[in-house]
């Protein structure tokens, strides 16, 4: 199996990591904008061959593991170049126009498979010096079929197990955005505002995890989140606006000292936390 590898950053090199681990037959060729990046993938053998113009026609599997409007670029680009049969796949973290693009792209070249994937994994770090052979392993990753065919979309599935993923979910452009918003832009965004608090940089001795899980994830690279979080805009501050609604209540109840209207809230706050810790284990 040949597997096209565009973009070798965290995800992209993760993903040939873990591939290199647990898919023997797999060749993986792969590409970046920096050469540097290309020659240090190849001479630590986290990729067999650089994937080129020529080469992209060879391969069953093509992942683009870059920022939502270059992949897009790209899927422009080398749409015409792949064979029949192959599957494309982004891992862009927001759907909506991802999703309309791919629609247009299979409507254009029928003959490829266009499935769009968002790993639930990552790091606060970027770049290849940080990704790992096992950032997939035990994580949840979102598929959103364009026009897939049910033995494409089982391929695929079994594909992503053999990378030790803990389940895949199938959504839709909507359902995946309003979730993302909530689970992963919203906490990168309150994150960021907690730590500009003067007292950060006093924490030292006064914290212990609670402050290190809340803060981890303000260290994020602006390059990447600014597109991402403005085209999911409406869906981030809706979830500031619910947030918000609850957090003003439970000021109000420290200013009014009101401790029974305060033991409510907290209360409330727990109940929703065990109550989706056991839906989660059910599932």
């Amino acid at each position: 199996m040949k597997i096209g590898i565009i973009g070798l950053g965290l995800m992209g090199g993760s993903l040939a990591k873990g591939i290199k681990r647990n898919i023997r037959d797999a060749i993986i060729y792969g590409s970046d904008i920096s050469n540097e990046t290309i020659m240090r993938a190849k001479l630590l053998e986290i990729i067999d061959e650089t994937l080129d113009n020529k080469s992209i026609g060879e391969m069953d599997l093509v992942f683009v593991c870059t920022g939502v409007e270059e992949t897009k670029q790209v899927i422009n680009d080398i749409a015409p170049l792949l064979k029949p049969g192959t599957m494309c796949l982004d891992v862009t973290g927001v759907k909506k126009t991802m999703f309309e693009f791919l629609m247009e792209k299979s409507n254009q070249y029928p003959e490829i498979d266009f499935i769009s994937l968002h790993p639930m994994a990552g790091r606060e770090y970027s770049g290849l010096r940080h990704s790992t052979v096992n950032l997939y392993e035990n994580a949840y990753i979102l598929i959103l079929p364009i026009r897939t065919s049910l033995p494409s979309l089982q391929k695929i599935k079994n594909f992503l197990k053999q990378l030790k993923i803990a389940n895949v979910k199938i959504t839709n452009p909507k359902e995946h955005d309003e979730m993302i918003a909530y689970t992963s832009q919203l906490p990168h965004v309150l994150s960021n505002a907690y730590v500009k608090n003067e007292l950060a940089q006093k924490s030292l001795g006064f914290s212990a995890g609670s402050y290190r899980d809340f803060t981890r994830v303000a260290q994020i690279s602006s390059k990447m989140w600014v597109p991402l979080m403005l085209e999911n805009r409406e869906n981030i501050l809706n979830a500031i606006k619910d947030f918000k609604d609850n957090l003003q209540k439970l000021e109000k109840a420290l200013e009014e000292n009101d401790a029974n209207e305060l033991k409510k809230l907290l209360n409330e706050g727990n109940e929703a936390k065990l109550k989706a810790d056991k839906q989660r284990w059910e599932d």
